[in-house]
């Protein structure tokens, strides 16, 4: 938000205050209608489950258990895995260099694990 300071005879910036966006709006009023949608909430909820706790817990259990060097090459071919759910999901295309380069990625690993 821009305050003008008569002293001075400038303009200058003013953190919003509690609530306020930074054009002045409230903003509680959405985050209060947001927080009564269950559907929303829940699946929120189960990103947050899944997404960060799950995913750097298992990884850092193939850390654990497995050379640091095969748990390393497994993580980095998460991109790649989600070339697959990304086409089924949301019918994306893919072009055949992104093709060529999971393919390039996993023969890699591939080749680092046997």
């Amino acid at each position: 938000m821009w305050r003008h300071d008569p002293q001075f005879g400038r303009n200058e910036t003013v953190a919003p205050r509690n609530g306020d966006s930074a054009d002045g709006r409230m903003r509680w009023p959405k985050v209060v209608s947001g927080l009564r949608d269950v559907r929303a909430v829940g699946l929120t909820a189960a990103d947050a489950v899944f997404g960060p706790f799950l995913g750097v817990s298992l990884s850092l259990y193939a850390v654990f258990h497995a050379k640091a060097g095969v748990a390393s090459a497994l993580m980095s071919l998460v991109p790649v895995l989600v070339i697959p759910v990304v086409v089924v999901a949301f019918k994306e295309k893919v072009s055949p260099r992104a093709i060529g380069g999971a393919g390039v990625a996993v023969a890699g690993v591939f080749i680092l694990l046997s």
